[in-house]
């Protein structure tokens, strides 16, 4: 907020010239995407750790846990150290607890199925998994970002902010 037109423009122009695509989102709008794509992950990744590593068992499941576990896992440890997670997590907190509920929802609903024994729901939830990974996996590749193809924000010209918007009012409505 508050940043001059041109300078947005410059940005823009920039970003274009390098063949990527600007996204543009306020403070507030920005936490709650990375809560979900940088946060949580590592979040979750804690939280299976700490739900297997010094657990009864864990001596002899550690000889076993292999690439699905080192892959679980990474991204507690590939990313912030736990002292940034932790001073992220607490200050974006209502992102934080709002993410962790729709997980442990989730995992709620494959666990009551799993244990309900309904084969066609735990494959259903298993192949949207996957379904969704390989379309966000092609989204990334090929940068195809529906959501992003939208307007620019409107930014007020260089006559709008000098004169009070009367000239640049009047070429719009033209």
């Amino acid at each position: 907020p508050g940043a001059p037109g041109e300078a947005v423009e410059l940005v823009l122009d920039l970003v274009k010239l390098i063949g990527a695509t600007a996204m543009l989102t306020d403070i507030i709008e920005s936490d709650g995407l990375m809560t979900s794509a940088h946060l949580l992950p590592q979040l979750v990744s804690a939280a299976l750790l700490n739900a297997t590593v010094d657990q009864p068992g864990w001596k002899d499941v550690r000889k076993l846990a292999g690439r699905a576990y080192i892959a679980a896992t990474s991204g507690f440890v590939s990313q912030d150290d736990p002292e940034s997670l932790q001073m992220l997590s607490l200050h974006n907190r209502e992102n934080i607890v709002r993410s962790l509920d729709v997980m442990i929802s989730a995992l709620r609903a494959l666990r009551d199925d799993i244990e309900d024994g309904k084969d066609k729901l735990v494959k259903d939830r298993l192949q949207a998994a996957l379904t969704g990974r390989k379309n966000w996996m092609n989204e990334r590749t090929l940068a195809n970002w529906v959501e992003m193809q939208r307007e620019p924000p409107d930014y007020p010209s260089l006559n709008e902010r000098l004169l009070g918007g009367i000239i640049g009012r009047r070429s719009k409505k033209k």
